[in-house]
């Protein structure tokens, strides 16, 4: 009787422990969708690296495929970058809109993946503006992307265009 129930016991212990697994990794995973800082795509032309962890390795040419559309969120200190590394013109024109309303700009920062991450242009866009600009200067095989990093307390609302 006693090595049943020893049997008995054992197997719950197997069962509590492995459940309490499950419910460790399930709310482990919520805590990671929640977090907010990511940028969404507005289309197959368009996508921002999600918690703009690192800058982009693809390569998209707007010579081809058209402008680069951009749309999402940033904050919490984090920057994002966009997905892809831009080429195919020797001068892009680009728009950046800060579509949060509360206070906090956003920063931009352009760079020249192919000359060492050498800084093109840098600017700040008030909320509910944008700002428009040309940046040249670049042959149509120099790779560049957009770094952008909210300077208020909360989330930015971002969007704009590179082509």
């Amino acid at each position: 009787m006693k090595k049943m129930l020893r049997s008995s016991f054992s197997v719950m212990m197997m069962t509590a422990l492995l459940c309490n697994f499950v419910v460790f990794a399930q709310t482990a995973n919520q805590s990671l969708v929640s977090s907010p800082d990511y940028l969404v795509d507005t289309g197959a032309q368009s996508t921002i690296s999600p918690y703009g962890a690192t800058r982009p390795g693809t390569v998209y040419d707007v010579s081809k495929n058209g402008a680069y559309k951009f749309s999402g969120v940033c904050g919490n200190g984090g920057p994002v970058y966009t997905e892809y590394l831009i080429v195919g013109k020797y001068t892009y024109n680009v728009s950046v809109t800060n579509d949060s309303s509360s206070p906090g700009a956003l920063t931009y920062r352009i760079y020249n993946f192919s000359s060492n991450d050498e800084l093109v242009t840098s600017g700040t866009v008030a909320p509910g503006k944008t700002e428009s600009f040309t940046v040249g200067g670049l042959s149509q095989t120099s790779k560049i992307y957009i770094k952008f990093t909210s300077l208020g307390s909360g989330l930015t609302s971002l969007s704009g265009s590179i082509g």
